[in-house]
């Protein structure tokens, strides 16, 4: 049996693209490269993960982890909303645009979707079952395939914009906050990574670069 897992990353970004991963495959191809060891837990509350996220793997790990994936899965999808069509759309619209993107290639059958999270925000562009999961990237591995994918990209996108903006060190926090990347908007403003409209924007001395 078969199933599209769909996970995003960068939703809370303060620059840099939204990226949505999209992986069909078979459940159990995936279990085995991406289950953790049974002693694994969320100590404190009693979750106990059963598979690796992206966000819980080192950068050479979830990069090892690209090629198997891909030797795995039966089809893979990426797509992202630009910086720019997040501050213009919203999240949820960009969530959409960056998930017909990553599927526009793909020859998607009637499989259920599996995604991350407790809002569909594919209701209205998905023609089957979607049903979401809360921490499903750790409880589906195609779901935790999906986040990896998606992380692995979006990544390298802002590996490569630190070379163009290197005042916000986006070559480590990926365009999440953090004091380099507040000293930065400090002393620089803006760059065309940002998300104009978000709230930290209005707080700045200066626009955009």
């Amino acid at each position: 049996m078969t199933m599209i897992g769909v996970d995003e990353v960068g939703r809370g970004a303060w620059a840099g693209p939204l990226v949505v991963g999209v992986v069909r495959s078979d459940p159990d191809a995936l279990a085995e490269l991406l289950k953790r060891s049974s002693d694994a837990s969320n100590k404190g509350n009693g979750y106990a993960p059963l598979y690796f996220d992206s966000k819980a793997l080192s950068k050479k790990r979830r990069e090892s982890l690209i090629s198997p994936i891909y030797g795995k899965a039966l089809e893979i999808g990426v797509g992202q909303a630009t910086a720019q069509e997040v501050s213009i759309f919203g999240i949820t619209k960009a969530l959409v645009v960056a998930y017909q993107r990553a599927t526009t290639a793909m020859s998607i059958s009637s499989d259920e979707i599996c995604l991350d999270g407790k809002h569909n925000y594919l209701a209205e562009v998905a023609d089957r079952q979607v049903h979401c999961l809360i921490k499903g990237d750790t409880l589906n591995p195609v779901v935790a395939a999906a986040s990896i994918v998606a992380k692995v990209h979006r990544d390298s996108f802002m590996y490569e914009a630190s070379r163009h903006y290197p005042y916000y060190g986006f070559e480590s926090n990926v365009g999440y906050p953090s004091r380099t990347h507040i000293n930065g908007l400090q002393g620089w403003g803006m760059c065309p990574e940002h998300r104009h409209s978000w709230s930290f924007a209005r707080k700045l001395p200066f626009g955009p670069l």
